[in-house]
């Protein structure tokens, strides 16, 4: 088969080549990705601190940081301009994207599956809802 060009063929079970990569990708387990922003930081060593995670969950937790910075920079955003347009006094679009940017936080902080403050127990996964969770 024919690989396109500048991409190299590995297999696909190269464990050794798949935790390079995700050691390039994700830094130390301890150490916080790169790029991070202050609300990204902040999820991010509240739960590697409390909480031992596998590689898997680390990935979640990565994009569920790099998420609450996208929220952090939209809110500021929305605040600046404020919540209407002011030609046509509609919504700005930063606060609609908000909007889904914290639908997109709340899933992946639930795919985390982390324990709700006070509580020992682990949250049971029930599979998403809404438009995915079964027939309309």
């Amino acid at each position: 088969t024919r690989t396109p060009r500048g991409w190299q063929r590995t297999q696909c079970c190269d464990l050794k080549h798949f935790k390079e990569r995700m050691g390039a990708i994700m830094g130390t387990r301890s150490g916080t990705p790169r790029g991070l922003q202050t609300a990204g930081r902040r999820l991010w060593t509240d739960i590697t601190t409390e909480y031992e995670l596998q590689r898997h969950e680390l990935v979640l937790l990565e994009q569920a940081a790099r998420t609450s910075d996208t929220c952090a920079a939209l809110v500021a955003a929305v605040e600046s301009h404020g919540i209407l347009t002011t030609a046509g006094g509609r919504i700005v679009p930063e606060l609609v994207e908000l909007r889904l940017q914290r639908v997109v936080l709340a899933r992946l902080l639930i795919a985390l599956r982390v324990p709700l403050a006070g509580s020992d127990a682990v949250p049971q996964y029930r599979g998403l809802r809404g438009m995915y969770g079964g027939v309309a």
